[in-house]
Order: C-alpha cells, then structure tokens, then sequence
C-alpha cells in the first residue's frame, strides 16, 4: 500500500530562514520564508516505519503484530518564481520500496527492482509503484509555505492503476480507496502536513505558531489534524545557522463529518492521534535538513466475521516518519 499518512507518499519543501535586526543584544529573530532559486534541484529520502499491534481480531484470531518500512526518494526541480514570491515546484519520485513482516511472513517491494518470481498479487503491487517513478507533478506555494495547488497527481494515478488492472472485487475495492485518497487534492492536504506554514513575521526562540489542515480519508471520513510549532533555538553563526523546530501534532475525525461504511459492511473509527517531532533546517543555504515525527495512531473496526459473530477490533500503530536531505 501507498504511504499516505500524515505524510503519505511524499512531501517536499526547503525552508530559508535570515537573521533580522534584533531589539536586543540577547535576541536573535529569523524570518522563516521559502526561497527559490529557478532551476534547483534538491533529493529527500522519506522513510517511515511503522509498528502496529492488533487485537480483537474475528474468529477468535490471536493478537496479531506489523511491521512495515516504506522507503522513498524524490526530486523536486524549481520551474517558475513570480514576482511576489509563489513557486511552482515540479516534482517526481525517484525510488519506492517497501518491507511488511506479519504473522503471514515477509514481503518486499522494490518499484526499480521487480521480482518476476514474485506471487501475483506482489508483482501487481509492484507493478503499480513502477508506474509512478519518474512521471512529474507539479507542487504551488506561497513564500510563507502555504500550498496553493498540486497538478498532475490525478494524470499519475490514472497511469499508476492502469498497469495493474484488479483482478477480484476486493482487490477492486482497494484501488478504489487508493484513487480516492491520492487525488490532487488529497496531496496538497498531505503536503501541508508533511511541511508546516510558516508565520509572516519575525521570530525568537520561544516563539510558537499553529497551523491547521483537513484530510479526507475514505475509510475514516474528514479529519482534522493540528499542529503547533515553536521555535527551539538558532544555532551556530551565519552564515551556518540551523533553526530547530519543535513540532506536536494532535489529529481526530471531524465529529461534523460522517463515519463512512467500510468494506463489507465494517465501521472504521480513529481515536485521538498524537506525535510529536523536530525540524533542522539549514538558514544560511535555505534548505530543510531533517524533520523527524513520532506519532501513534489509535483505531478500532467493528463488523460480522466471516462464521456471523461480531467482532470489535482495535489496532495501535507506532509510527517514525523522517524526511532528510541528500547529497548531490
């Protein structure tokens, strides 16, 4: 499965911050806003591993542990500046690869390196992270960080599902969730998650902001994740400073928003979702160095097993979510 969480499959945004005259001798402010240079090309690794512990499972089942570990590099290339600053980013995904260890055994994808002596349904799933690589879309923001709008994500997609056709309804109904949340749309919601709005003013270590988006899933309706930030310190002297950002992230279903039905009559409900994390970002060069979220993400499902008996089932999922910047 695609990566899609709070920072689903992929994210992508320098930051530049520069140092301001300060009241004091004792204070040091940065403005924190995106500077581009028409043509640059920066590589981020994304990797996210994610350890989820299920109980209540139907049939009697024993309690079952996930591990997963997506890795993804992406680039993203500088095609256009306006006058006042909105970039438009073009960006596309260089590798994807996945391991999921689970009571059933071991399974890897690796989008570059198909394994043809794969079993089916593996080879459709890599086949399916094939057809992404290398196809471009392109990110629009604003110079505080805000994005304005993500084109070509839905043309990626349709590309994406076409090269691996279901086979069997449930498959079917997969994909189908899977094309409802990789829209356009749904990717500048998770853009924004994954690379917080930044305040149009100066500030000093101390200083907190908060930033607010909503995400659609299909399984677990609207939801709405906040995040506060603070600025923990600057580091170092120019033109080598670092700015270290502290991050906490509080996501929860919009009690506004319908519980969608789930697959085969199932009801999916998220908990309160909490994390936290830390951002570096490079001020001198303008760069994001690192950002690094730790987030736990309760949910629970109730149905009718297979033999008609109820079941209530309950999931816990430890996730590290880290973006970090690669060498040239």
């Amino acid at each position: 499965m695609l990566m899609r969480t709070r920072f689903g499959l992929l994210a992508l945004a320098p930051v530049i911050g520069f140092a301001v005259a300060a009241p004091r001798a004792s204070v040091q402010e940065v403005t924190l806003a995106y500077k581009w240079t028409k043509g640059e090309t920066l590589r981020y690794r994304l990797t996210q591993k994610t350890a989820t512990t299920m109980t209540g499972l139907p049939g009697g089942m024993p309690d079952a542990k996930l591990d997963q570990v997506a890795d993804q590099v992406f680039k993203m290339t500088v095609d256009s500046i306006a006058a006042d600053g909105t970039v438009t980013l073009r960006q596309m995904f260089e590798s994807m690869r996945m391991d999921i260890t689970s009571p059933g055994g071991q399974v890897s994808f690796d989008a570059a390196k198909p394994d043809p002596s794969a079993a089916p349904p593996e080879q459709a799933v890599q086949k399916l992270f094939a057809a992404m690589l290398n196809e471009p879309f392109t990110v629009t923001l604003t110079p505080t960080g805000r994005a304005l709008k993500i084109e070509g994500f839905t043309r990626v997609m349709d590309k994406m599902f076409a090269a691996a056709p279901p086979s069997d309804p449930q498959t079917a109904g997969a994909i189908q969730q899977m094309r409802a949340t990789l829209s356009d749309e749904q990717m500048m919601s998770m853009f924004s998650q994954g690379f917080p709005e930044f305040p149009a003013r100066p500030v000093k270590a101390g200083d907190t902001w908060a930033a607010e988006t909503t995400v659609k899933n299909p399984a677990l309706g609207t939801l709405l994740m906040s995040t506060s930030l603070a600025l923990a310190a600057v580091e170092g002297t120019a033109p080598s400073q670092v700015a270290r950002i502290a991050t906490k992230v509080k996501m929860e279903r919009d009690p506004k928003s319908p519980a969608p039905q789930g697959p085969m009559g199932m009801k999916a409900e998220m908990g309160v979702a909490n994390g936290e994390g830390e951002t570096l970002f490079d001020v001198g060069k303008g760069r994001l160095q690192r950002a690094t979220t730790n987030m736990n993400i309760p949910i629970s499902m109730s149905g009718t097993g297979p033999d008609g008996s109820a079941f209530n089932m309950r999931s816990s999922a430890n996730s590290t979510v880290t973006i970090e910047l690669m060498d040239k």
